[in-house]
Parts: C-alpha cells; sequence; structure tokens
C-alpha cells in the first residue's frame, strides 16, 4: 500500500511539474524505470512541442519519441572506446598523439596580453585517452569557454580559415588548461569519434556502433543523420528551453536538420527513449553484452585527482564561468567525473 501511495503521489507531482500552468517546473517528460529483466514502468506527460503554431503542439510525448539525447552520446562513445581497449586495439593511458596525429602539437591558451593578443604555452604532459574521456585533457567547448569563440574570431579577422563549427576539424582548439591539472568539459568526444574510426577501421561511428552496440540490443530507433532517418523525422520533438525567468518555452535551435559533417560522439546521437533504457538495462545486466564486467565497473571508478575535483565542483555548483551548467543535487552529495563523458 504504501508504495501505491508512493506512486501516485509522484504521478500527481509529474503531471503538475510537466504540464502547462503555474505550477510547471519541468518540460514535457517523460520517464522510463526498468530493471535487469525489462522495462517495469513508463508515464509520459507533455506534447512534443512548446510552440502553440507548431502541429506538435497537440501530439502527445511518449517512449517512442525521437529526442535529441545531446551529450548522453558520450556514454555510447565511452563503451565504444573500452570495447577496442578489451581487444588491445587501444591504451588507456598511452600518449593519443600516434593515433589523432591532429592533437600532437596543441598549444594551451594562458590569457591576453595587455594589448589583447592572446598567449600560448607549450604542454607539460601528453594528452591520454583517459585524461579526454574524464575531461582532463584541457580540450574545451566553446559553449561553455567563451574565449575559444574568441580566439577563432580573431583567426578569421586575420584571414585564417577557420573550419566550419559543425565539422570535426573545428573541434580542435587551444587547449584552455595543462593536461591532466583540471576539469574542462569540453569536445573530447567529438574528436575521439574519428579514433573509434581509426583504431577499429569502422568507415563511421555510427555504423560501429550499429555493430557492437545497437544490433546486439536490437535497437533501431538511434541515428547521428537524421536525414538519412525520414522514418524518425517524422517521430522528432521540437526543442524548448528556459527563459530568464525559468519558464519553459520554445527553442530557437532545430538541431534535427542540422546534420554535421561527422558522427559526434559527444553530442550527435538521436534516440527514443525506449531505446536509449536498452542501452542501460545492458548495462545493468553486466553480462558481457556490451563490455566485460569487470570493464563495466572501470567505466564507473571516479577519475579526478584533488585540483581536477575542486574545478569539477566549482562548474558544476558554482556555474564556474558557463551558465550552461546547473545542478540539483546538494553540494553535500559525493558528485564526480568517471569515464562515461558525462558528469
Amino acid at each position: 500500500m504504501a508504495s501505491q501511495t508512493s506512486m501516485s503521489a509522484f504521478e500527481e507531482w509529474f503531471e503538475k511539474a510537466a504540464s502547462p500552468g503555474p505550477e510547471r517546473e519541468i518540460p514535457s517528460s517523460v520517464v522510463v524505470a526498468f530493471d535487469r529483466d525489462g522495462i517495469i514502468y513508463t508515464k509520459s506527460v507533455g506534447t512534443q512541442s512548446e510552440n502553440p503554431t507548431s502541429p506538435l503542439v497537440s501530439k502527445p510525448i511518449s517512449s517512442d519519441t525521437v529526442m535529441w539525447v545531446a551529450s548522453c552520446t558520450k556514454l555510447l562513445t565511452s563503451i565504444s572506446l573500452l570495447q577496442l581497449i578489451e581487444r588491445g586495439l587501444l591504451s588507456l593511458d598511452g600518449p593519443i598523439a600516434s593515433l589523432l596525429p591532429e592533437l600532437s602539437d596543441p598549444s594551451v591558451f594562458t590569457g591576453f596580453n595587455p594589448t589583447s593578443d592572446p598567449e600560448f604555452t607549450k604542454p607539460e604532459k601528453e594528452i591520454t585517452v583517459r585524461m579526454m574521456m574524464s575531461h582532463q585533457s584541457g580540450i574545451g567547448y566553446d559553449i561553455v569557454h567563451p574565449y575559444i569563440t574568441k580566439l577563432r574570431n580573431l583567426k578569421s579577422a586575420a584571414g585564417e580559415v577557420v573550419p566550419d563549427n559543425l565539422s570535426w576539424e573545428s573541434q580542435i582548439q587551444p587547449l584552455m588548461a595543462q593536461p591532466g591539472t583540471s576539469w574542462v568539459y569540453g569536445a573530447n568526444f567529438e574528436l575521439l569519434s574519428r579514433l573509434v574510426e581509426r583504431v577499429s577501421g569502422a568507415p563511421s561511428l555510427g555504423v560501429y556502433m550499429k555493430e557492437h552496440i545497437f544490433d546486439p540490443l536490437g535497437i533501431t530507433q538511434a541515428t547521428f543523420h537524421l536525414a538519412s532517418r525520414p522514418d524518425m523525422q517524422g517521430q522528432i520533438m521540437d526543442m524548448s528551453t528556459r527563459d530568464v525567468d525559468g519558464k519553459v518555452v520554445p527553442s530557437a535551435l532545430e538541431n534535427w536538420w542540422k546534420d554535421r559533417t561527422f558522427d559526434s560522439g559527444g553530442a550527435g546521437l538521436y534516440f527514443t527513449p525506449g531505446e536509449y533504457a536498452k542501452v542501460l538495462r545492458a548495462m545493468l545486466r553486466n553480462d558481457g553484452t556490451l563490455l566485460k564486467p569487470a570493464t563495466m565497473e572501470l567505466l564507473f571508478e571516479p577519475q579526478l585527482g584533488l585540483e581536477a575535483q575542486r574545478s569539477f565542483e566549482s562548474t558544476l555548483y558554482d556555474n564556474g564561468g558557463a551558465p550552461v551548467f546547473s545542478s540539483s543535487l546538494p553540494r553535500s552529495a559525493r558528485t564526480t567525473q568517471a569515464l562515461g563523458g558525462t558528469e
């Protein structure tokens, strides 16, 4: 009876929290609960658009709705990398430069001098796969580190060719910290996409994931390129965001049609909640389908040293100068970074 009461209380809160109205707290949402044996509960509240002029505003959201899963892509790229490590094709702690020579001679940005010219120094350590998987390489994201955008604009103004920001090459930027010293959330997994392809011999990260993750789990509703999946395009929901007052509003960002020129292992996948749950269930079973049990444990091992942990907590709880970050967890909670790519 107690569990039924708790579930009723949860469903009452969920209905209010995700439905339009003065008590709304979250966007339209899907809950999928499961154990090792399968899905045991699903509930969806809301519609596929916050835009009152969109035909999707009257279409209910469900566990079969296609969503841009953004940084949840990183987990699957981590699994791909650890599979290659299991096969002896890749080292977690070996220098990355021999496999990604594009990262063999990075510069570390140190700031601007009094005449507003950028200053750089050389890295004191070589970047490793472990550093990249745990966001300790110094590689940043332009949405998090505005200096990256400023440096790119300076290069463009000086007449240098700047790669399109939907390309893999555009992810190669000056480091925002010395490798191995700080937690810097960045384009590590975008760059690691190419590493999976080169080491495995797969023509793309998506092809690799299909063979080694999607097909073994019976996943069909997942892709890096919606342009090639008209069946999924018809199920994609609109993006939403929050205004300055925290109100859920339509987003001008329409990611589904902006296919990148590469398979972005950091934020490129589109999935349905029901299909993504298959990945999480396989991890919960830990039966060797995706990774050996010992490797699955490695996926969750904390990776940050003292200084990196401090920068992680500063970013997560103090915004660290990056308002895209937030946490509903209390500061007293034990949080850290493992090898799964997302915090």
